[in-house]
């Protein structure tokens, strides 16, 4: 594992932009060991459960807001500062 800067995630019609403020640390951890269910591609970001603040809505969200707290379960990207999800 190496850290990175890399570009800001931009959602997508129905998913919100997260600022993350922990991640769950659980089986994400076997993934850079190929001890979990699935490989992933590379480049990949661990972290699969985030709490974190709204920074930005797509452009079909719906009930929620900017500014919201929310807790996301996402497929990969936890161990960054931003990451997208799905608005359900």
């Amino acid at each position: 594992m190496r850290l990175e800067d890399i570009s800001l995630p931009e959602p997508k019609s129905e998913e919100v932009l997260i600022k993350i403020h922990a991640c769950r640390v659980n089986a994400d951890t076997l993934v850079p060991k190929n001890q979990y269910i699935f490989t992933p591609s590379l480049p990949f970001i661990p972290g699969f459960e985030v709490p974190g603040t709204i920074e930005k809505l797509g452009t079909e969200v719906t009930g929620f807001s900017i500014g919201q707290r929310v807790v996301a379960f996402i497929s990969n990207g936890g161990y960054a500062e931003y990451a997208t999800a799905q608005q359900n």
